[in-house]
């Protein structure tokens, strides 16, 4: 009995004394660059904006500032294949909306930009990109209306980085479409 007593009072000041801890990641902890990248890919593939094919039209989600109204058969057809899937960089700060966050920042498809700019378009660090930001713990998601250039200060570049300089670059063979 003495023994359960001295069990009993070391977990009773145990409990008292520790510390909380969060889990990191997505159980609801602090997200880590790499979580807070992986759920940005996942968010503009479940959005439509790489293939169509990969959208989920339950989960469409409009970007923020956009007119509402807007269905999501609408978006998902304007959407598609303009980003490339891989993000080309990540900021370790949310750019907008929140005081802390994510911003990971996706290239426009080169074929899209073709089409927009003309046949000599090649890649430009002036060159515009969109961003998924996110609160710190990659509940809160979304896609700004506005695009940002690579010229923005603190982006850490990303392997989507490559695929968008390459497929830019690479204007004699045939493309690997994105739709």
């Amino acid at each position: 009995m003495r023994h359960l007593n001295i069990l009993l009072v070391a977990v009773s000041l145990g409990c008292g004394t520790s510390a909380q801890v969060r889990p990191s990641g997505p159980a609801g902890g602090t997200l880590t660059e790499d979580e807070a990248v992986a759920r940005a890919e996942e968010f503009v593939r479940i959005n439509g904006y790489c293939r169509t094919e990969d959208a989920d039209p339950k989960r469409v989600q409009a970007e923020a500032y956009l007119t509402f109204g807007t269905t999501p058969e609408e978006l998902l057809q304007q959407r598609a294949g303009t980003l490339l899937p891989r993000a080309c960089g990540v900021i370790g700060d949310a750019l907008r909306g929140f005081d802390e966050g994510w911003t990971v920042v996706f290239c426009l498809n080169p074929a899209v930009l073709r089409e927009h700019h003309g046949a000599d378009w090649k890649p430009s660090p002036r060159d515009q990109a969109r961003i998924v930001v996110m609160d710190r713990y990659g509940k809160e998601v979304f896609v700004p209306h506005s695009n940002i250039t690579f010229a923005l200060k603190g982006i850490r570049r990303l392997p989507g980085m490559d695929d968008y300089e390459r497929e830019g670059a690479d204007m004699e063979r045939p493309r690997k479409s994105y739709y």
